[in-house]
């Protein structure tokens, strides 16, 4: 890719060290996440009884999913288990947490986007899911519709145009990331779908589709709730904006400028920007407060 208004590594867009998860679960999640299946398999129905317990119901806090944010042990927590048993979407889970991009301007992203020399990313367009009318007519005589995806050349807003630098690790997360991705294609063959406007996308399904919103938040979803399931957590269901506000989060709590954390999300305006800000800074507040207490104490 062009090298236009990249200017050296930064970091992680000047914000603190990304997020690296390496750490396997320790042997009472990890006895408790395989006892099911391993049970199972004595009756031979380990796919429909661990895919049961995972799913089982759990009270979830209602909020607005888009306003979902990870605490530091959160993360740490969901990434754990996202290394253990999402392995496969790992690396865009990694990035995501660590450049802030929205899902669609993710996997819009092609190798041709990446400039490993300067460690950054160019963003300048999206993958957008759109209604494909079909031949075929439903019940009710209306054309039925496919949900289908293209990428749109542009991003959301036209502050969305804009340079995303990365640190040395996330070079290494996406070196892999293709690394891995050759290997996948090649294996594919004749049966890779990675083609046309796809061709070459940075983040993929395993047989070379796109990996959209709907795909990434079920598996999200998946996660959440067998974090619910093995650990002594009420664990809130998140989807990929989480990531997107966690970063911007982070930055905050790096005492980063909201002015300079708007251009890092390319948000079009400062008020929701602002949002997050506030709601970090009533948090630090009510901290302050509690340690002041016990100081008094």
């Amino acid at each position: 890719a062009g090298k236009q208004g990249c200017q050296g590594d930064r970091g992680i867009n000047g914000a603190s060290a990304p997020f690296m998860p390496r750490k396997p679960l320790d042997n009472r999640r990890a006895e408790r996440a395989f006892a099911i299946p391993a049970l199972a398999q004595q009756t031979g129905t380990v796919a429909h009884n661990f895919r049961a317990a995972c799913t089982k119901s759990s009270e979830y806090t209602k909020t607005n999913p888009k306003r979902r944010t990870f605490t530091l042990d959160e993360q740490k927590l969901f990434m754990d288990y996202v290394h253990q048993f999402s392995e496969f979407y790992e690396n865009l889970y990694v990035f995501l947490l660590n450049t802030g991009l929205r899902i669609g301007e993710a996997g819009a992203l092609k190798w041709s986007d990446i400039n490993f020399e300067e460690n950054c990313v160019l963003v300048n367009k999206t993958l957008l899911y759109y209604e494909k009318e079909l031949d075929e007519l439903d019940s009710k005589g209306n054309p039925k519709k496919k949900r289908t995806l293209e990428i749109s050349d542009t991003t959301k807003t036209p502050n969305g145009m804009r340079t995303v630098y990365f640190s040395s690790e996330i070079s290494a997360i996406l070196k892999n990331q293709r690394k891995r991705q050759l290997e996948l294609r090649m294996k594919c063959g004749e049966k890779w779908r990675g083609t046309g406007e796809f061709e070459n996308l940075v983040f993929t399904t395993s047989v070379g589709s796109p990996v959209g919103r709907y795909i990434a938040e079920r598996d999200m979803k998946r996660i959440c709730k067998m974090i619910n399931r093995f650990e002594d957590v009420e664990f809130e269901s998140a989807s990929p904006h989480t990531f997107r506000r966690t970063y911007a989060t982070r930055c905050f709590e790096a005492d980063m400028q909201p002015k300079v954390v708007q251009a890092l999300l390319g948000h079009a305006n400062l008020a929701e920007t602002m949002d997050i800000y506030t709601t970090v800074m009533e948090q630090k507040k009510m901290e302050e407060v509690k340690k002041k207490s016990v100081l008094q104490l």
